[in-house]
């Protein structure tokens, strides 16, 4: 994109699926999926161009010369405004691309083309945008630690895109920490960097990838730190006790179904910074010994993974401790479920907890246990619970946010931050993606009530009280 190049971005994934991205003079105008999921229909109605009727009336809608697309017969039934079309057209790219981030290996290849049909116009703001919610939804903090662990010892400089004003320093990642950038060149290693007593690591890195990514900073050379080993020693004690707890390829950071040549890639970048014969003499004992045991897990990771015998070993191990452990969560977060329904909160809050520890917790497991979290009494207005609940619901996958219970969930956050036409809005979004969901029902119908009775409270209160109400300064 920073190019502006023109052509096809071929991306061949290590299953065989192929993807196309398409690029016209620094533009995303096509992203061709084997998923042909349409998101066009929910997204007007959650973005409130369309009310659930107007989309009902419209999918039911045919003409004698065949069946129109969608937005054209929305626009033919006057309810929909043809430029909303190109706007929701761009949110349907960006959930496109967004599934092309997984965890997987992949091959590419550019093919300079011109005359590309344009599906939508995707420029490099709404790139950073997407990347912004990806960092938290989709980049696990394992990969980008082992992806940055061989540039330790670099500092870092302005890049080409550098600029005080920059929108990217408007996301919200980067507003929370108005000076990361300006600390990020100040001549410090990532290792010093990194051994800030106050540092957020999970914030710090998405920070950090979010500006290479987009061009506003990048390494600028090696800097030796002579004698003072306190920022390698912490760090080194550090990547241990997270080595111990990682698989060999988390080790690594490559997928599981990483080549041969990939592997030894990520080994040979790790060795650079982590092969003892890379020390100094006069580095002390202990901090050879740290050294030692982080390569000796590298080291033990990239002979299994080499090791064709001994790397299909390895992989049926860990699928079936993984699948007996999906097993058992699954069969847990069935039994929390029904307790969650029959309202008792309690007990659904400690098995839904308990899933999720036995194993990778699914979205579907994730949502309920922000669920009950949310009705737990006492917890809905809870600062550090909502605190929780926002950051849960940003690690959800962009393309997983338009299903019943994630609408709903959001309606919970937002009722609990007493943004209530919002929340009623997620609500009604929820009943028109599951119209049998009743959760969503009983809000929207408490949400009623509650409007009703306040209302009622207005009109037959105590003058001076109905006074004092009205007037009453908002928070």
């Amino acid at each position: 994109m920073h190019p502006r190049m023109t052509g096809h971005l071929n991306i061949l994934t290590a299953d065989g699926e192929v993807i196309g991205v398409g690029f016209q003079r620094g533009n995303i105008v096509q992203v061709v999926l084997q998923d042909t999921h349409s998101y066009f229909g929910v997204l007007l109605v959650e973005r409130g161009f369309i009310s659930p009727i107007d989309l009902e009336t419209a999918m039911a809608t045919s003409t004698n010369s065949g069946a129109k697309r969608l937005g054209d017969r929305l626009v033919d039934l006057s309810v929909l405004s043809p430029h909303a079309i190109a706007l929701i057209m761009e949110d349907q790219q960006g959930l496109r691309l967004s599934k092309t981030i997984s965890n997987t290996s992949v091959k590419v290849n550019f093919i300079e083309a011109e005359g590309l049909l344009e599906d939508a116009q995707f420029g490099r703001h709404s790139f950073n945008e997407s990347l912004h919610e990806w960092l938290s939804s989709k980049f696990p903090l394992d990969w980008l630690k082992a992806y940055y662990l061989p540039w330790m010892q670099w500092n870092f400089v302005k890049a080409q895109d550098w600029s005080d004003t920059h929108r990217v320093f408007n996301l919200p990642l980067m507003a929370t920490a108005p000076d990361f950038g300006r600390e990020l060149i100040s001549g410090k290693t990532l290792e010093q960097l990194l051994g800030d007593a106050d540092l957020h690591e999970a914030s710090f890195y998405r920070r950090l990838h979010l500006l290479v990514v987009a061009r506003l900073v990048a390494f600028g050379e090696p800097v030796q730190v002579a004698g003072d080993y306190t920022m390698t020693r912490k760090r080194l004690a550090k990547l241990n006790a997270a080595l111990q707890l990682q698989t060999h390829f988390e080790r690594l950071g490559v997928s599981p179904k990483a080549k041969p040549a990939e592997v030894k890639r990520a080994y040979h970048e790790l060795a650079k910074v982590l092969h003892p014969d890379k020390l100094s003499p006069a580095t002390p004992d202990d901090v050879r010994s740290l050294t030692r045991s982080a390569f000796a897990h590298i080291a033990q990771a990239y002979e299994t993974l080499t090791d064709e015998g001994r790397k299909a070993e390895y992989i049926s191990v860990l699928e079936k401790g993984n699948s007996e452990n999906i097993l058992e969560a699954d069969v847990m977060a069935e039994t929390a479920k029904l307790f969650l329904t029959q309202g008792e909160i309690a007990k659904a809050l400690v098995i839904f907890g308990q899933a999720a520890a036995l194993a990778p917790a699914s979205i579907d497991l994730r949502l309920h246990l922000m669920w009950a979290r949310m009705k737990t009494a006492g917890k809905e207005k809870d600062p550090q619970t909502i605190e929780w609940i926002q950051a849960q619901l940003a690690s959800i996958p962009p393309e997983d946010r338009h299903s019943a219970i994630f609408l709903f969930v959001k309606g919970l956050y937002l009722k609990a931050t007493d943004e209530t036409a919002s929340a009623r809005k997620c609500f009604e979004n929820a009943s028109t993606v599951d119209a049998g969901f009743l959760p969503a029902r009983r809000e929207l119908n408490l949400l009623k009530l509650q409007s009703e009775t306040k209302n009622a409270d207005l009109l037959h209160g105590d003058l001076r009280e109905v006074v004092g109400q009205l007037f009453k300064k908002r928070k």
